[in-house]
């Protein structure tokens, strides 16, 4: 699927972009990142498929953009991912590592086999890519994890000095409508952890000690989570695990995106379903000029 297509299909809902946004858009194509070689252990991480990967594409340039440091990339093909698309994130992102499915299950499964309901999990549900493929694959001992759906506008301070303090304390976007898949109270009883409340993971600082999969496994084995949505129960083990490490929230200049416009302070956003017309927007106004020269 072409970026064309994809922004073309989004405004077939109320809440997308029209289509001649979404044609100018596409010049996400045609961006190439700045080399600045930072020297940074810390990788950055991104899960998509033929639905979302070109916003993931935009993820990861604002993040390129605005960091204005060359990173370990690591995207990860939930196993919906063209050869097309492929090709394209390639294009724009020549130094990051593409991991396609089937070569994360051959290295993952044989590890996993020893952990049950992780690997169940996982080989149900694309979601357990987010808990068990990053951390697995991450270059170094910390990570970050971005959801597709996200964008950065300016120079994200806090999480640069996370990166270059060497902190092992997680960190995770705060979102007032977040709901954890297990009470706070069967954290604390069951677990042994103070929840964090109203955390997501769609921007996440990791540390992987935290998630080992004899930790993971037992979460699973131990609470109800697994009967939720697979997305939930994703969020919530990562969640657990920056909680078992006393992680702790962004700031609120890192947010979840309403349908007004970002304030001046406003560092990064997520956005949910509801939200498309104001992604588009955003990404059109606020990081477009910063990746292409404008010219009339």
């Amino acid at each position: 699927m072409s970026l064309r297509s994809f922004f073309t299909r989004r405004s077939r809902t109320p809440e997308a972009i029209p289509p001649d946004i979404g044609r100018e858009l596409e010049t996400i194509d045609q961006w190439k990142p700045t080399p600045n070689d930072s020297g940074a252990s810390v990788s950055v991480h991104v899960l998509t498929g033929e639905r979302d990967w070109p916003a993931a594409a935009w993820a990861l340039a604002s993040w390129c953009c605005f960091t204005e440091s060359d990173w370990p990339i690591l995207i990860h093909d939930d196993g919906t991912l063209t050869d097309r698309a492929a090709t394209q994130l390639h294009r724009s992102f020549p130094a990051a590592r593409l991991i396609r499915r089937a070569e994360a299950d051959a290295a993952l499964q044989p590890v996993i086999m020893a952990f049950p309901f992780c690997e169940s999990f996982r080989r149900q549900h694309t979601s357990a890519l987010r808990v068990l493929d990053l951390p697995y694959f991450a270059t170094g001992k910390r990570f970050i994890a971005l959801a597709p759906d996200v964008l950065f506008f300016r120079h994200p301070r806090e999480i640069m000095d996370w990166v270059q303090g060497g902190d092992s304390t997680s960190r995770l976007l705060a979102d007032a409508g977040a709901t954890a898949g297990v009470s706070r109270t069967d954290a604390r009883d069951e677990l042994g952890i103070e929840l964090i409340k109203h955390a997501s993971d769609a921007i996440a600082l990791l540390d992987r000690s935290s998630l080992d999969l004899d930790f993971l496994d037992t979460v699973l084995a131990r609470t109800s989570l697994l009967r939720r949505v697979p997305q939930q129960v994703a969020t919530t083990l990562n969640v657990l695990a920056a909680s078992r490490s006393h992680g702790s929230l962004l700031p609120a200049t890192y947010e979840v995106a309403t349908q007004a416009r970002p304030s001046e302070e406003v560092v990064a956003r997520h956005y949910q379903p509801a939200g498309w017309r104001r992604y588009h927007e955003d990404a059109r106004t606020l990081v477009r000029p910063h990746l292409f020269a404008i010219t009339d």
